[in-house]
């Protein structure tokens, strides 16, 4: 007899790699995926020039991790190595700006891990772009709907989601690409489980970016150690020191389990998709920056004039974005005061935005400590509705003025999504400085064709031309 668990793994591969992208609801989702994996290919780039970036590479080489021959190509740079060495230093570089996409029903983020994790094995077996694609959205909605089944418990026990459950979504899709077949797949996916880990209490330190590195080096190096034939125990999911158990302290009944799945039904990226982040920072200060921003261009709010500004969130929001005093560019993309603080006194909160001599000035010192912070009643909201909960922003002037504003769709969301032009800008916002001008036209046009690509490395190439880079 099959028990609950085996199903479920059996579920999980089964989805993996029997998923096919046809007719209108395939297109729908390849779409998506173009979409998503071009943002997120512009973090990767993005992030390899801050100092978590460079620290990356520096150890890579120091270790011998990688050099100028390997299997799969580091990004923005001439580095090969190992495709799970690879995808972990791709993966922790692509956090590093705190630009990266996030689910709201995974509580994480779900590009980080699972673009390195195929562009790395892509590479080595020399998939097409199709393929790549496919494997992707296979990725994302596995880590989704895993996570999901554990939110909100785990995240608010202090569990970094990026880190519990991508990947095993990272191993279905480095499953599916190395052609692995059933039994397989779901070893792979079993010994992803065990590699999970990643710590909330280290948010706004290089720490919490190297979660996304480690699951995605996780998911790959378990899709190889199963295809070598590595094996695992038939019940490391579920039952009372399961995988879910563990993350969320539930005792999670298999029956309910495998109900609560819900593969593809319907696929993440597509309903409702993915949050595109419009700002370089934690996404729960989003919508009190956009609640600024607006205030300030409607009313003309001059930051000189600011007496105090009132944040009012849930309490989860508050204890993630931790950092009340940040002290280095990191810390302030997990604090609320700081974009907040650059929001009234530039009117934006781009990458040009976060800088030490910024962080450090006398005017953003003098506006973080007019902001306070008070909590916002979301008793009634669980899992999605939480992490999406809106902000309330209350800003009084030197006369007495006070204005006030409520947002709930955030920009970048399904429901307000970015426009066209707000998506190149942050491309280019990302990619030029690394690559040049002609070689983000480069990296744009191979994204663009990615569907069409007989050979991902086409794409890899524009990710590694760094000939035109713009120095630090």
């Amino acid at each position: 007899m099959v028990s609950a668990d085996e199903e479920m793994l059996g579920t999980l591969a089964e989805y993996a790699l029997s998923f096919s992208a046809a007719g209108a609801a395939g297109a729908a989702v390849r779409s998506a995926s173009l979409a998503a994996i071009a943002d997120g290919a512009a973090c990767l780039v993005g992030g390899t020039r801050e100092d978590f970036g460079h620290v990356l590479h520096d150890y890579a080489r120091t270790v011998g991790m990688a050099s100028s021959v390997g299997l799969s190509s580091v990004v923005a740079s001439q580095l090969r190595a190992a495709p799970s060495a690879a995808a972990y230093v791709n993966a922790a570089a692509g956090h590093a700006l705190c630009y990266d996409d996030t689910s709201n029903a995974m509580m994480g983020h779900p590009t980080v891990v699972i673009l390195p994790a195929v562009l790395a094995v892509g590479e080595h077996v020399g998939c097409s772009g199709a393929e790549l694609l496919d494997a992707y959205a296979v990725g994302v909605e596995i880590s989704v709907r895993v996570s999901a089944m554990l939110a909100p418990g785990h995240y608010l026990r202090g569990w970094h989601a990026t880190g519990t459950s991508a990947g095993l979504g990272a191993a279905a899709a480095a499953s599916r690409l190395l052609g692995l077949d059933r039994t397989q797949c779901e070893r792979a996916i079993a010994i992803a489980a065990t590699s999970a880990q990643g710590l909330r209490a280290n948010f706004g330190s290089m720490a919490m970016i190297y979660h996304a590195g480690l699951a995605a080096r996780g998911g790959v190096d378990a899709a190889y150690l199963a295809e070598a034939g590595m094996t695992a125990a038939p019940n490391p999911l579920t039952g009372p020191i399961g995988y879910f158990s563990m993350f969320d302290g539930g005792d999670h009944a298999p029956s309910a389990v495998g109900r609560a799945l819900k593969l593809g039904d319907p696929m993440e990226l597509v309903d409702p998709g993915l949050d595109v982040k419009p700002y370089p920072c934690g996404s729960l200060a989003h919508r009190a920056i956009q609640a600024v921003l607006q205030l300030r261009a409607t009313h003309a709010i001059e930051a000189a004039r600011v007496r105090r500004v009132i944040c009012r969130l849930p309490e989860l929001h508050q204890e993630v974005l931790v950092h009340m005093q940040p002290t280095t560019t990191l810390a302030s993309r997990i604090s609320l005061v700081y974009p907040v603080s650059v929001a009234l006194l530039n009117g934006s909160c781009a990458l040009r935005d976060f800088t030490p001599e910024l962080l450090h000035s006398q005017e953003v010192q003098s506006l973080m400590r007019k902001i306070s912070i008070e909590p916002l009643d979301t008793a009634r909201d669980r899992g999605v509705d939480l992490f999406a909960a809106p902000a309330q922003v209350e800003i009084e002037l030197d006369d007495g003025t006070s204005y006030e504003q409520t947002v709930k769709d955030v920009k970048g969301s399904p429901q307000n999504p970015l426009s066209p032009a707000e998506r190149q800008a942050k491309f280019d916002e990302c990619v030029v400085q690394s690559l040049g001008e002609r070689g983000a036209e480069r990296l744009q046009h191979e994204l663009e064709s990615l569907e069409r690509l007989s050979d991902v490395r086409r794409l890899i190439a524009a990710l590694t031309d760094v000939s035109e880079s713009v120095a630090p």
